[in-house]
């Protein structure tokens, strides 16, 4: 076990290219990430917004009120281009002609619709990195890891390098940007 705490000291020399080192900061930060996200979100749905219309009411108040007033929204062109909508939709915010030839509309609108969308996307589609466990079906390597690293978290063990002690910042207080190394 103790070449595994060696080993944990280098962990700032992660490799954003190698999957196991993707799957190790799923594994140790994820769950944590999407906590804190979910904590701020509700938070901040619940504080008062000050202003003459909001009367001191949260966000989460004013939506409510408004569904409470006018119903639930539904946006049934979420995801499509404006110019796309104004085409198939028109101005008076229903497809143009769709009293007359409602029967009549192409069965590929759409294959149509998604053609005209490509234009508008100016990247190539981004790679999602794989989630799969590093230790594969090794049931063996995977428990003695997080028993490790239980033990690593119960001695209170910091890993050098990673700003995380006093002694590694510039200041007298952690910093607020920092460059986060890879590779």
């Amino acid at each position: 076990m103790e070449g595994v705490f060696t080993r944990l000291e280098n962990w700032h020399m992660l490799n954003p290219q190698n999957a196991n080192h993707l799957w190790l900061l799923h594994a140790l930060f994820l769950d944590d990430i999407n906590q804190d996200c979910s904590d701020f979100r509700e938070e901040w749905n619940c504080h008062p917004i000050w202003g003459p219309d909001t009367n001191d009411k949260s966000p989460k108040d004013l939506r409510f009120l408004g569904q409470t007033l006018f119903g639930v929204y539904r946006d049934d062109c979420e995801g499509v281009h404006p110019d796309v909508i104004e085409e198939y939709y028109g101005i008076h915010g229903h497809p143009a002609d769709e009293e007359d030839d409602a029967d009549e509309q192409s069965p590929d609108i759409i294959e149509s619709i998604n053609d005209q969308q490509r234009q508008h996307i100016h990247h190539d589609a981004v790679r999602v990195p794989s989630h799969r466990s590093a230790f594969g079906t090794d049931k063996e390597t995977r428990e003695q890891f997080f028993t490790v690293l239980a033990e690593v978290v119960a001695k209170k063990i910091t890993p050098a390098y990673c700003q995380l002690t006093p002694d590694e910042w510039e200041g007298d207080q952690y910093p607020a940007f920092e460059t986060i190394r890879a590779g």
